[in-house]
């Protein structure tokens, strides 16, 4: 843990205690079938600006984070059989060892990608979807869910997750010869149909 004190006069003496840490843990399941061999999982505390994670292989859906401090924690978990998220509050020191995560399937979103001013198709541009609707990092380790924008503007993303989503649309070569930039934004993905439209973008 951290202790944090401000504002302290030169001279005086200051106590520092570390609040102590805690536990979540847990299962994921999948209805109607096994947990996937491979997983991940991140747990955010957005007001206290908090990010934890780990990846997890072979568990038998079991999972575990340790020394997290206390806060309000959005759990997200992405696999190949579907993706979870569980909100959670942890108390100072506290352990939550009982959590159970239900994967959604995946599904396949289509879209077409169109200038914003002559409505004219977007080919050649990246469309990547993930789990969650934090903040954005770049990251250049391949994952599913990202597809090329055709000579239309179409694209279509297989595998991609349910549920709060992360869409980010960048080119193929990250902007050294394309005409556009990027755009990123959230959206709520319906576990059915499971191909569904997301129209014009």
């Amino acid at each position: 843990g951290e202790a944090i004190v401000e504002d302290v006069a030169l001279g005086s003496e200051v106590e520092l205690t570390i609040a102590p840490t805690g536990v979540l843990a847990g299962k994921i399941e999948v209805p109607g079938g096994k947990p996937p061999e491979r997983f991940s999982i991140a747990a955010r505390d957005d007001a206290a600006g908090l990010s934890f994670d780990d990846k997890y292989f072979r568990t038998e859906g079991e999972w575990a984070l340790h020394e997290l401090p206390a806060g309000k924690y959005t759990l997200t978990v992405d696999s190949s059989a579907g993706v979870g998220e569980l909100v959670v509050e942890l108390a100072s020191g506290g352990k939550q060892e009982d959590l159970v995560i239900t994967l959604q399937p995946r599904v396949t979103i289509k879209g077409r990608l169109i200038d914003a001013d002559t409505r004219a198709p977007v080919p050649g541009m990246k469309v990547s979807i993930s789990v969650g609707s934090g903040g954005w990092s770049f990251n250049s380790e391949a994952k599913p869910g990202s597809e090329i924008s055709d000579e239309q503007g179409q694209f279509e993303v297989a595998d991609a997750p349910t549920g709060k989503v992360r869409i980010m649309i960048t080119p193929r070569d990250f902007g050294l010869t394309s005409d556009y930039s990027w755009n990123l934004f959230n959206r709520t993905i319906a576990t059915e149909p499971a191909i569904q439209d997301l129209g014009d973008i």
